[in-house]
Protein backbone atom coordinates (compact mmCIF):
# COMPACT_ATOMS: atom_id res chain seq x y z
CA UNK A 1 0.00 0.00 0.00
CA UNK A 2 1.22 3.62 -1.03
CA UNK A 3 1.72 5.99 1.73
CA UNK A 4 1.14 9.90 1.59
CA UNK A 5 4.07 11.35 0.41
CA UNK A 6 7.35 11.31 2.92
CA UNK A 7 7.38 14.51 5.23
CA UNK A 8 10.87 16.23 5.88
CA UNK A 9 11.21 17.50 9.64
CA UNK A 10 11.02 21.46 9.37
CA UNK A 11 12.69 23.93 11.56
CA UNK A 12 10.09 26.34 10.72
CA UNK A 13 7.17 24.86 8.93
CA UNK A 14 4.73 27.40 7.24
CA UNK A 15 1.35 27.87 6.44
CA UNK A 16 -0.94 24.99 5.27
CA UNK A 17 -0.89 24.13 1.47
CA UNK A 18 -1.22 20.56 0.85
CA UNK A 19 -4.13 17.93 2.69
CA UNK A 20 -3.30 14.01 2.05
CA UNK A 21 -5.59 11.32 3.10
CA UNK A 22 -5.29 8.06 2.52
CA UNK A 23 -6.65 5.44 1.34
CA UNK A 24 -8.56 7.46 -1.39
CA UNK A 25 -11.06 4.27 -1.52
CA UNK A 26 -12.23 1.80 0.52
CA UNK A 27 -14.10 -1.65 0.56
CA UNK A 28 -16.14 -2.23 4.03
CA UNK A 29 -18.90 -4.41 4.74
CA UNK A 30 -21.74 -3.49 7.47
CA UNK A 31 -20.06 -3.61 11.16
CA UNK A 32 -16.46 -2.44 10.43
CA UNK A 33 -14.35 0.68 11.45
CA UNK A 34 -11.74 1.82 9.59
CA UNK A 35 -8.92 4.42 10.59
CA UNK A 36 -7.92 6.63 7.58
CA UNK A 37 -5.04 8.66 7.67
CA UNK A 38 -4.38 12.37 6.94
CA UNK A 39 -1.10 13.92 6.10
CA UNK A 40 -1.29 18.01 6.08
CA UNK A 41 2.05 20.10 5.07
CA UNK A 42 3.17 23.48 3.94
CA UNK A 43 4.37 24.61 0.62
CA UNK A 44 7.36 22.72 1.49
CA UNK A 45 6.74 19.31 1.69
CA UNK A 46 6.73 19.37 5.86
CA UNK A 47 4.44 18.09 7.87
CA UNK A 48 2.32 19.86 10.07
CA UNK A 49 0.82 19.34 13.41
CA UNK A 50 -2.68 20.53 12.47
CA UNK A 51 -5.74 17.87 11.91
CA UNK A 52 -7.92 17.98 9.80
CA UNK A 53 -11.91 18.19 10.54
CA UNK A 54 -13.60 14.74 9.35
CA UNK A 55 -17.25 14.52 8.37
CA UNK A 56 -19.47 12.35 6.59
CA UNK A 57 -21.14 13.43 3.55
CA UNK A 58 -24.84 14.08 2.48
CA UNK A 59 -26.16 10.70 1.35
CA UNK A 60 -28.46 7.52 1.21
CA UNK A 61 -25.74 5.91 3.92
CA UNK A 62 -24.99 8.77 5.93
CA UNK A 63 -27.26 8.11 8.89
CA UNK A 64 -25.58 4.65 9.13
CA UNK A 65 -22.24 5.80 9.75
CA UNK A 66 -20.02 7.84 11.88
CA UNK A 67 -16.26 8.87 12.04
CA UNK A 68 -14.69 10.92 15.28
CA UNK A 69 -12.07 13.49 15.35
CA UNK A 70 -9.23 11.27 14.61
CA UNK A 71 -10.75 9.81 11.19
CA UNK A 72 -11.95 6.70 12.61
CA UNK A 73 -15.05 5.38 10.41
CA UNK A 74 -17.46 2.79 11.97
CA UNK A 75 -20.25 1.67 9.73
CA UNK A 76 -23.63 0.12 11.40
CA UNK A 77 -23.94 -3.05 11.76
CA UNK A 78 -27.15 -2.55 10.19
CA UNK A 79 -25.98 -0.44 6.80
CA UNK A 80 -27.81 -1.07 3.35
CA UNK A 81 -24.83 -1.66 0.59
CA UNK A 82 -24.23 1.53 -1.17
CA UNK A 83 -21.49 4.27 -1.59
CA UNK A 84 -20.42 6.90 1.44
CA UNK A 85 -18.67 10.10 1.60
CA UNK A 86 -15.94 10.77 3.70
CA UNK A 87 -14.18 14.65 3.92
CA UNK A 88 -11.78 15.84 5.31
CA UNK A 89 -11.06 19.44 5.54
CA UNK A 90 -8.39 21.99 6.85
CA UNK A 91 -8.91 25.98 6.68
CA UNK A 92 -12.21 25.83 4.49
CA UNK A 93 -10.90 23.44 2.18
CA UNK A 94 -11.69 19.94 2.04
CA UNK A 95 -11.41 16.54 0.19
CA UNK A 96 -13.31 13.54 -0.11
CA UNK A 97 -12.73 9.98 0.28
CA UNK A 98 -15.05 7.27 -0.98
CA UNK A 99 -16.34 4.23 1.17
CA UNK A 100 -17.96 1.64 -0.70
CA UNK A 101 -20.14 -0.92 1.50
CA UNK A 102 -21.00 -4.20 0.70
CA UNK A 103 -22.26 -7.53 2.18
CA UNK A 104 -20.33 -10.21 3.27
CA UNK A 105 -21.17 -12.32 0.42
CA UNK A 106 -20.37 -10.15 -1.84
CA UNK A 107 -17.17 -8.91 -0.66
CA UNK A 108 -14.73 -11.08 -2.07
CA UNK A 109 -16.62 -10.97 -5.44
CA UNK A 110 -16.42 -6.94 -5.36
CA UNK A 111 -13.01 -7.00 -3.82
CA UNK A 112 -11.43 -9.46 -6.91
CA UNK A 113 -12.80 -6.31 -9.49
CA UNK A 114 -12.51 -3.45 -7.78
CA UNK A 115 -8.77 -3.12 -8.63
CA UNK A 116 -8.19 -2.31 -4.65
CA UNK A 117 -5.46 -4.13 -2.91
CA UNK A 118 -6.04 -7.17 -0.69
CA UNK A 119 -6.98 -5.21 2.24
CA UNK A 120 -9.74 -3.67 0.16
CA UNK A 121 -7.79 -0.32 -0.07
CA UNK A 122 -6.70 1.98 -2.55
CA UNK A 123 -2.91 2.65 -3.35
CA UNK A 124 -3.45 6.46 -4.19
CA UNK A 125 -4.14 9.25 -1.63
CA UNK A 126 -6.68 11.42 -2.05
CA UNK A 127 -5.66 15.03 -1.80
CA UNK A 128 -6.57 18.82 -2.39
CA UNK A 129 -4.75 21.64 -2.55
CA UNK A 130 -5.03 24.91 0.21
CA UNK A 131 -5.50 27.78 -1.72
CA UNK A 132 -5.76 31.37 -0.90
CA UNK A 133 -8.84 30.79 0.75
CA UNK A 134 -6.97 29.38 4.11
CA UNK A 135 -5.68 31.06 6.80
CA UNK A 136 -2.15 30.95 5.71
CA UNK A 137 -3.46 32.26 2.19
CA UNK A 138 -5.39 35.18 3.54
CA UNK A 139 -2.00 36.16 5.26
CA UNK A 140 -0.07 35.98 2.16
CA UNK A 141 -2.37 37.43 -0.01
CA UNK A 142 -3.18 40.27 1.92
CA UNK A 143 1.02 40.95 2.36
CA UNK A 144 1.40 40.71 -1.04
CA UNK A 145 -1.12 43.83 -1.37
CA UNK A 146 0.11 45.68 1.42
CA UNK A 147 3.73 45.44 -0.34
CA UNK A 148 1.66 46.19 -3.59
CA UNK A 149 -0.11 49.66 -2.06
CA UNK A 150 3.59 50.46 -0.65
CA UNK A 151 5.29 50.23 -3.48
CA UNK A 152 2.44 52.07 -5.28
CA UNK A 153 2.40 54.73 -2.74
CA UNK A 154 6.47 55.28 -3.33
CA UNK A 155 6.12 55.39 -7.09
CA UNK A 156 3.32 58.30 -6.59
CA UNK A 157 5.99 60.09 -4.22
CA UNK A 158 8.65 59.29 -6.56
CA UNK A 159 6.66 60.98 -9.70
CA UNK A 160 5.34 63.77 -7.30
CA UNK A 161 8.92 64.86 -6.43
CA UNK A 162 9.86 64.53 -10.06
CA UNK A 163 7.60 67.02 -11.27
CA UNK A 164 8.29 69.19 -8.23
CA UNK A 165 12.20 68.91 -8.74
CA UNK A 166 11.75 70.14 -12.74
CA UNK A 167 9.28 72.62 -12.30
CA UNK A 168 11.71 73.78 -9.76
CA UNK A 169 14.44 73.75 -12.40
CA UNK A 170 12.50 75.29 -14.84
CA UNK A 171 11.64 78.43 -12.81
CA UNK A 172 15.31 78.61 -11.48
CA UNK A 173 16.59 78.96 -14.80
CA UNK A 174 13.83 81.46 -15.50
CA UNK A 175 14.80 83.44 -12.65
CA UNK A 176 18.89 83.30 -13.58
CA UNK A 177 17.20 84.50 -17.55
CA UNK A 178 15.28 87.41 -15.95
CA UNK A 179 17.89 88.54 -14.00
CA UNK A 180 20.91 88.17 -16.51
CA UNK A 181 18.95 90.31 -18.88
CA UNK A 182 18.31 93.07 -16.07
CA UNK A 183 21.89 93.26 -15.62
CA UNK A 184 22.47 93.53 -19.25
CA UNK A 185 20.12 96.00 -19.79
CA UNK A 186 21.26 98.96 -17.58
CA UNK A 187 25.09 98.40 -18.47
CA UNK A 188 24.95 98.18 -22.25
CA UNK A 189 21.87 101.37 -21.89
CA UNK A 190 24.68 102.94 -19.32
CA UNK A 191 27.18 102.58 -21.52
CA UNK A 192 25.27 103.95 -24.61
CA UNK A 193 24.48 106.85 -22.83
CA UNK A 194 27.97 107.42 -21.45
CA UNK A 195 29.39 107.06 -24.91
CA UNK A 196 26.65 108.86 -26.07
CA UNK A 197 26.83 111.86 -23.31
CA UNK A 198 30.68 111.99 -23.66
CA UNK A 199 30.07 112.39 -27.32
CA UNK A 200 27.54 115.32 -26.49
CA UNK A 201 29.98 116.76 -23.89
CA UNK A 202 32.90 117.01 -25.46
CA UNK A 203 30.72 118.41 -28.33
CA UNK A 204 29.15 120.84 -25.95
CA UNK A 205 31.94 122.54 -24.99
CA UNK A 206 33.52 123.11 -28.37
CA UNK A 207 30.13 124.41 -29.99
CA UNK A 208 30.12 127.26 -27.15
CA UNK A 209 33.66 128.24 -27.39
CA UNK A 210 32.71 127.91 -31.23
CA UNK A 211 29.87 130.58 -30.78
CA UNK A 212 31.77 132.83 -28.40
CA UNK A 213 34.86 132.93 -30.84
CA UNK A 214 32.12 134.23 -33.51
CA UNK A 215 30.72 136.57 -31.56
CA UNK A 216 32.22 140.16 -32.25
CA UNK A 217 33.41 141.61 -28.91
CA UNK A 218 31.84 144.74 -28.36
CA UNK A 219 33.44 147.92 -26.40
CA UNK A 220 32.20 147.71 -22.49
CA UNK A 221 29.82 150.77 -22.28
CA UNK A 222 31.32 153.45 -19.46
CA UNK A 223 29.11 153.55 -16.23
CA UNK A 224 26.36 156.14 -16.26
CA UNK A 225 26.43 158.45 -13.46
CA UNK A 226 23.49 160.48 -11.60
CA UNK A 227 22.53 164.41 -11.30
CA UNK A 228 20.62 166.43 -8.37
CA UNK A 229 18.16 167.97 -10.33
CA UNK A 230 17.86 170.68 -7.73
CA UNK A 231 21.56 171.38 -7.13
CA UNK A 232 22.81 169.36 -9.97
CA UNK A 233 25.19 167.78 -7.77
CA UNK A 234 27.36 164.56 -9.31
CA UNK A 235 26.83 161.20 -7.84
CA UNK A 236 28.17 157.89 -9.01
CA UNK A 237 25.40 155.56 -10.53
CA UNK A 238 24.83 153.38 -7.29
CA UNK A 239 23.37 156.67 -5.35
CA UNK A 240 19.83 157.52 -4.69
CA UNK A 241 19.31 160.75 -3.11
CA UNK A 242 21.24 164.10 -3.44
CA UNK A 243 22.83 164.37 -0.41
CA UNK A 244 22.71 167.98 0.28
CA UNK A 245 18.93 168.78 0.11
CA UNK A 246 17.74 164.68 -0.17
CA UNK A 247 16.07 164.96 -4.11
CA UNK A 248 16.15 161.71 -5.97
CA UNK A 249 18.85 161.67 -8.41
CA UNK A 250 18.40 160.76 -12.15
CA UNK A 251 20.76 159.56 -14.32
CA UNK A 252 23.05 161.56 -16.49
CA UNK A 253 22.17 161.56 -20.30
Amino acid sequence: MKKPAASRTCDAPGEPARLEVMPSRKLMRPGERFQFRALVMDAEGCALPTRPAWSIAPGPLASAATVDATGALSVGADAGEGNLGLVASVAGKGVTVSIEVTSPDRYDALLATSGLNEAGESDEAASVTIATGTIGGRTTAGEDLGRQRKNLFVAIVGGVAACLGFAGLILLRRGRRRTGGDLDGPASTGSAFGERGGAGAEEAPASAGARLAEAPVQPASPPRGKICPTCGALYPGEAMFCGKDGTQLVLVN
